[in-house]
């Protein structure tokens, strides 16, 4: 095989290599058949997905596929699929590259929440606005972007500014924090799921909660997916049990 003189030699040496793993996995379907699933697959994800997610639905999927393992690495950067070699991520959100591409997994509720402790000192906020004058509990996200948060009003979905008395990159953090009387979060649902249903955590602002947010499986585009990767996307995607405050398509 001669490189044409046309083409730079680091891009010959990525298709020459991506030409060598498309032979792989076409050997690795071609006998598909006759073993086993097997190997690693990385998953990038935020904390709350693991937890709540990913983690409940391992043993069936590990009890079934005894030889796969399954490795979660928490982050929000796209660029880690590539970066860290990650199989595929969970992201939340629009798709801002074009080199990805993204798979439905299904939709969560966001939810303004707050303690009863903390309402019956600070009052109960009837309207976005009225935030400003309350300790809220904002996330401060990874990747430094701004993380508003967004009410519907009049009819269009609107980013609201908050002061924030703490901040934390964590979802849980903020989960705690809230539960424990220190002010007002805007959280997933399903991460206060338990604090609502027994009355630790009331929920605000019902008639201004914004629409629900995507969540997707995210790979490379020009990256052709193994079977193990596969049957771990399948199962994720598959599985009947829905998160409080999600729902799919």
């Amino acid at each position: 095989m001669c490189a044409d003189k046309d083409v730079a030699p680091g891009l010959f040496q990525e298709r020459s290599a991506r030409a060598f793993q498309l032979l792989a996995e076409a050997a690795e379907e071609a006998i598909a058949g006759t073993r086993e699933v097997s190997g690693t697959v990385r998953i990038g994800l935020p904390a709350l997905f693991g937890t709540y997610l990913v983690a409940p639905r391992l043993p069936a999927l590990l009890q079934r596929h005894p030889k796969l393992c399954v490795e979660l690495v928490t982050t929000m950067r796209q660029a880690d699929i590539v970066e860290r070699g990650l199989d595929f991520a969970i992201a939340v959100g629009a798709l801002p590259d074009s080199n990805f591409v993204a798979r439905p997994l299904g939709y969560g509720q966001f939810v303004t929440v707050a303690s009863p402790a903390y309402l019956a000192s600070a009052g109960c906020p009837n309207h976005p606005a009225e935030l400003a004058a309350h300790r809220c509990l904002a996330y401060a996200r990874p990747d430094d972007r701004a993380d508003p948060w967004n009410f519907v009003i009049d009819g269009a979905t609107q980013p609201t500014d908050v002061p924030a008395a703490a901040r934390s990159d964590e979802m849980h953090h903020l989960a705690a924090m809230v539960t424990a009387g220190l002010g007002v979060a805007h959280v997933p649902m399903f991460a206060v799921a338990d604090a609502l249903r027994c009355g630790a955590v009331v929920r605000l602002l019902q008639a201004f909660e914004p629409p629900p947010k995507l969540a997707s499986f995210v790979y490379p585009a020009a990256r052709s997916m193994p079977r193990r990767v596969r049957h771990v996307i399948e199962h994720l995607a598959s599985s009947d049990s829905v998160l409080p405050g999600t729902y799919r398509d």
